[in-house]
């Protein structure tokens, strides 16, 4: 994968806020029960105020409907709006210098 300083990885916890925000993807009809997995990934980076998700998952996260969705949620239960990425289309983003990236990468969680 990336060949990230174990100082810059930080594992976010699977607690009932992420499980709750990851069933009201599930409850809007974003994916469905399922997917509660894909779900669980989204909605913990969204409380873990990650700016970026990056994931090869076209069908469940990387999907332009769906992401308008997990959106949709973020912003009526107050979390900001996630920027959801191929690893590929990534490339093309450029951040400034003195800003820390937060990044999340699937499959597993990787936070920097």
């Amino acid at each position: 994968m990336l060949n990230l300083p174990d100082s810059s990885i930080e594992e976010v916890p699977i607690d009932d806020e992420v499980r709750d925000l990851a069933n009201e993807y599930i409850a809007a009809g974003v994916l469905g029960q399922a997917s509660f997995s894909d779900a669980l990934h989204v909605s913990a980076a969204t409380v873990a105020g990650a700016d970026l998700i990056l994931s090869w998952n076209f069908r469940h996260i990387v999907n332009f409907n769906r992401i308008r969705g997990f959106n949709s949620v973020n912003i009526r239960f107050g979390y900001r709006t996630m920027t959801i990425l191929s690893p590929k289309c990534s490339a093309t983003i450029r951040l400034e210098r003195q800003r820390q990236l937060h990044l999340c990468i699937f499959p597993g969680v990787v936070v920097c």
